[in-house]
């Protein structure tokens, strides 16, 4: 190689070590060495443009397409609303129809039919005594004032 193209790549690794990128011993999936690490804005933007294009598929399989970890996915899916929106509409729409029909039953309002709680009870019992009590003073101090 000649001398310029070795002192750009010296460059290039340099600059790529002030930055903090590495270059790993390990090829991604498509067989391309892995370069650098990438800021969660960073991911977060290249999945906003995956997602607009083809939809959001989910965080496993989108980690996937992206060649990244998926908690890495779920730190820039925190940092942007529009993925966080997609994934939140995303699993909606995964909800089994079972879970709707026993949120019916959850949110049934029509009345029960329960026995009083004791301590409730007791409580209720005390706040009435303290007010009766709270009365009697009022009325021993105006009598004393006139």
């Amino acid at each position: 190689m000649s001398e310029e193209i070795e002192d750009f790549l010296c460059y290039c690794r340099q600059l790529a070590a002030t930055l903090g990128w590495r270059e790993s011993a390990e090829p991604n999936q498509n067989g391309k060495p892995r370069i650098g690490r990438e800021s969660r804005h960073g991911l977060a933007q290249r999945a906003e443009e995956y997602v607009r294009l083809h939809g959001y598929p989910g965080v496993n399989e989108l980690a996937r397409k992206l060649e990244c970890q998926g908690s890495s996915l779920l730190n820039a899916i925190k940092v942007s609303t529009f993925l966080t929106a997609r994934k939140a509409e995303h699993e909606d729409g995964q909800k089994p129809r079972r879970l709707a029909s026993l949120n019916r039953v959850l949110l049934d309002n029509t009345s029960q039919t329960t026995e009083p709680d004791p301590s409730a009870l007791a409580l209720e019992a005390l706040i009435a005594e303290q007010a009766a009590e709270q009365k009697a003073d009022t009325r021993v101090t105006r009598k004393s004032r006139s």
